[in-house]
């Protein structure tokens, strides 16, 4: 029955965020297509920062594809948003988009290794999955722990966020969705907390315990971060999937932070950096990027 339940959910709920997709701005580039976000008139592009001084690379080089929704691979444009780094933003619209990239289309010249966003590409090379594309980038940009432990206790943590992203994020947003229609947005939200709190506690709870390992461990902690006391691409991966189920809205900050104080915390601390907070605010809550 659940399993039955949630195909429904996806089918519904696909349907009307095809119906409801944001608007796109195409643009041509050296005879390719190239997809910007636009919202209230304005196209959003990569603010100056101090840890862009640090950038191991040509920034130029890069190219990030994904769909328009700041959803799954949002976290890897937050990198660069961070740091103030330039990137050429492909945006397509969900899901027909990416076909023109796919391997059916473009065969061995496609960028994408199983035809699947987002994917990286940089300097000749195409990384495809989301937490080798968000360490890739963060080892690029200056944002990968230094030692091989950190950089492998970083990498597990995305990859954790990953599966908290689809457990949480993904199964909250697709319930709201869909009963949205049913009951309205308020009852939707309401009724998809109750069914999912208890995976919504789970891996959440998972990441208010590491806070708690890392903080104990350091003499005085200013800031609150999930490998070696710095901001790290794992930080970025956590919280771009924390923000954006408190944006479906079956949680609220006052929830977390009634539950996971420390993980609520974490979050205001990430919103508060400068170009990351103006991105955010710029951009809007993801079921408004989804309109919905």
């Amino acid at each position: 029955m659940h399993i039955a339940f949630r195909s429904i959910l996806a089918l519904q709920a696909s349907r009307h965020l095809r119906a409801h997709t944001t608007s796109f701005v195409q643009q041509t580039r050296s005879s390719q297509h190239v997809y910007t976000h636009s919202r209230r008139g304005h196209s959003f592009k990569a603010r100056t920062s101090t840890l862009a001084a640090s950038a191991m690379v040509s920034p130029s080089d890069f190219r990030v594809l994904y769909f328009d929704a700041p959803t799954r691979g949002e976290q890897i444009r937050l990198l660069f948003v961070i740091t103030g780094t330039p990137f050429e933003d492909v945006r397509f619209k969900f899901p027909g988009g990416i076909k023109p990239f796919k391997q059916a289309t473009m065969g061995d010249d496609s960028p994408l290794a199983f035809d699947q966003v987002p994917c990286v590409e940089h300097n000749g090379i195409a990384i495809a999955q989301t937490s080798a594309c968000m360490h890739y980038v963060g080892s690029q940009l200056g944002l990968a722990p230094g030692t091989p432990g950190g950089d492998s206790l970083a990498m597990s943590i995305t990859m954790g966020a990953e599966e908290a992203r689809n457990a949480v994020f993904y199964g909250t947003l697709i319930p709201v969705v869909l009963l949205k229609y049913i009951m309205g947005l308020r009852l939707a939200r309401a009724l998809t907390g109750w069914w999912r709190k208890k995976r919504y506690h789970k891996w959440m709870g998972f990441f208010e315990r590491q806070l708690r390992i890392t903080s104990a461990a350091a003499a005085t902690v200013s800031e609150l971060h999930f490998v070696d006391h710095k901001l790290s691409y794992a930080d970025v991966a956590v919280f771009d999937m924390v923000q954006g189920t408190l944006d479906v809205g079956a949680y609220t900050g006052a929830d977390l932070a009634k539950d996971f104080p420390l993980l609520h915390r974490f979050v205001g601390q990430m919103r508060d950096l400068p170009n990351l907070e103006a991105y955010l605010e710029e951009r809007g809550p993801v079921l408004d990027c989804l309109g919905l």
